[in-house]
């Protein structure tokens, strides 16, 4: 049986900045650089099946240097895309006392994706990849919010997702993986930190 491993990209400016930039297409810097090449070397003895990455060019460099060490098809999907922002992409900080939960007030106001829809992607994603690759080993490339959305599929919460969204922290260069198969009964969660090795498993229920 075969497992799922979900990367999320190496740093960049924006993530040392706290700019928030969504899906705009920014390159790795120079610690995110360093950073995808550790999890490359953590990642090389794995036998990945296929690659599947968002297209931005975070992500593709991301895959890119953990693909030195595998031989394999890779596929760019706009599903594995990070939340858009709408009209605060680009901007150095959120609006003053604009609550983290996005009410369809915000959404509108700044053509901002709402959680739903973004779930429905990745959800979309899920189902069609899981079909076509049952048992294979999966190489997943994306963002922090792709992980987030992985974790509510894979293990779905008992509560309302856009509450509980910015509760799941996972720092550039994080890896999941979660066991290829269905039902999802009861998924691990595993995360590789790239300058502290360190791994755990427990149930993502705990987290809520």
């Amino acid at each position: 049986m075969g497992d799922i491993y979900i990367v999320r990209h190496g740093e960049t400016d924006y993530n040392l900045n706290g700019t928030i930039y969504g899906q705009l297409d920014v390159p790795l810097n120079e610690v995110g650089k360093n950073q995808v090449k550790e999890v490359a070397l953590e990642l090389q003895s794995e036998n990945f099946d296929v690659c599947f990455c968002s297209p931005l060019q975070r992500t593709r460099d991301t895959a890119a240097a953990i693909l030195e060490y595998h031989p394999i098809p890779i596929y760019y999907d706009d599903r594995l895309m990070e939340l858009y922002k709408g009209a605060l992409e680009g901007a150095a900080c959120y609006p003053e006392k604009m609550p983290k939960i996005e009410s369809e007030q915000i959404i509108e106001k700044y053509n901002w994706e709402s959680k739903t829809h973004f779930y429905k992607r990745v959800e979309n994603f899920y189902d069609e990849i899981l079909d076509k690759f049952p048992g294979k080993n999966i190489l997943i490339v994306g963002h922090c919010g792709t992980l987030r959305m992985s974790s509510f599929y894979f293990n779905p919460p008992d509560k309302y997702i856009n509450d509980i969204y910015y509760n799941l922290k996972f720092p550039t260069g994080a890896v999941l993986v979660y066991p290829n198969k269905k039902p999802f009964d009861k998924p691990l969660y595993r995360i590789y930190n790239y300058d502290n090795y360190f791994e755990k498993k427990y149930n993502l229920n705990g987290r809520y």
